[in-house]
C-alpha cells in the first residue's frame, strides 16, 4: 500500500500515523496541516520522529504554508508557501521540492 504523499492525520497527534502504518504506506512526502502559532502541541514530537524515521519529507502548514503538491506522471513537486514579515516590508518565501530530479529551488535559505 506504497504512498507518495501522506496527509497526516488528526494534525499529527501523538496517536496519528503509527510506525507500522508508516512502513506499510512508505511516504515520500508527509503533510501535516497544524495551525500556526496554537496551544494544542500539534504536531506532536513523536508523531514528527515517526516521519523522520520513516524518511518522509515533512511539510507543515504551520512552517511551509499552503502546501500543494502537483504530479505529473512519475514526477512530484511540492511546494510550500509561507509568508515572511520583516520590520519594513513584507516578503514571500517560496519553497520548491521536486522529488524524482535533482532540482530543488528554496528561496528562504
Amino acid at each position: 500500500m506504497a504512498s507518495q504523499v501522506l496527509k497526516v492525520a488528526h494534525h499529527g497527534a501523538k496517536t496519528s500515523s503509527s510506525a507500522d502504518f508508516l512502513a506499510r504506506v512508505s511516504p515520500q512526502v508527509a503533510v501535516v496541516t497544524a495551525e500556526s502559532g496554537g496551544l494544542s502541541n500539534l504536531p506532536n514530537p513523536l508523531t514528527l520522529d515517526r516521519l523522520r524515521a520513516a524518511q518522509a519529507r515533512i511539510f507543515r502548514t504551520d512552517l511551509d504554508g499552503a502546501v500543494t503538491v502537483i504530479l505529473r506522471g512519475r514526477s512530484m513537486a511540492v511546494q510550500g508557501f509561507a509568508p515572511l514579515r520583516t520590520s519594513r516590508v513584507p516578503t514571500n518565501c517560496w519553497r520548491w521540492f521536486i522529488l524524482g530530479s535533482a532540482v530543488v529551488r528554496n528561496a528562504a535559505a
